[in-house]
């Protein structure tokens, strides 16, 4: 129990996300009481009223432009869940090959920011359209000796990220 209680608080950076109303669901929000919890997208999702636990924050941006990813606390992340790039915006192989992008936008990021004590190893979460993707996605992670959780699209239902935060 006191190493659960000295273990950092999760800080965790959303990106892509397109009014998924039923997201929250996702969430085992009381498990990540004292979580700081980031929104990287084009307009604010909203946010549950019963959680004053856990901190929200909107950051309007992409997810594939630096310097809107560097205007996060990049250096602080834990946990990056990445849902699948908007349909009218990429076909599904397009979709994979920019969660590795992001992947290594974030790494090299992070890298800028701590060239000397480098920070912690990231766990991705992501939303991957094609089966045949997952391996290169693990790869991308697997490079930047940070852990990833990879869900198919279709498979993506209710509670599924409480499994995985």
């Amino acid at each position: 129990r006191a190493k659960e209680r000295s273990k950092p608080p999760h800080y965790i950076l959303v990106l892509n996300f397109y009014n998924q109303n039923d997201l929250f669901s996702l969430f085992d929000i009381p498990r990540l009481a004292g979580a700081s919890i980031v929104f990287l997208t084009q307009s604010p999702p909203p946010f549950p009223t019963n959680a004053s636990f856990v901190s929200f924050q909107f950051v309007q941006g992409s997810s594939l432009c630096s310097q809107d990813l560097a205007r996060i606390s990049i250096e602080k992340l834990t946990t990056v869940v990445i849902l699948e790039y908007h349909r009218h915006d990429a076909v599904l192989a397009e979709s994979d090959a920019r969660i590795v992008t992001t992947m290594m936008l974030l790494a090299e990021l992070r890298r800028q920011r701590s060239p000397s004590f480098p920070a912690p190893p990231l766990h991705y979460v992501a939303s991957v359209q094609l089966s045949t993707s997952m391996e290169v996605v693990r790869a991308a992670a697997a490079q930047q000796e940070a852990t990833a959780t990879l869900v198919l699209f279709n498979e993506l239902e209710s509670g599924a990220l409480v499994q995985i935060l």
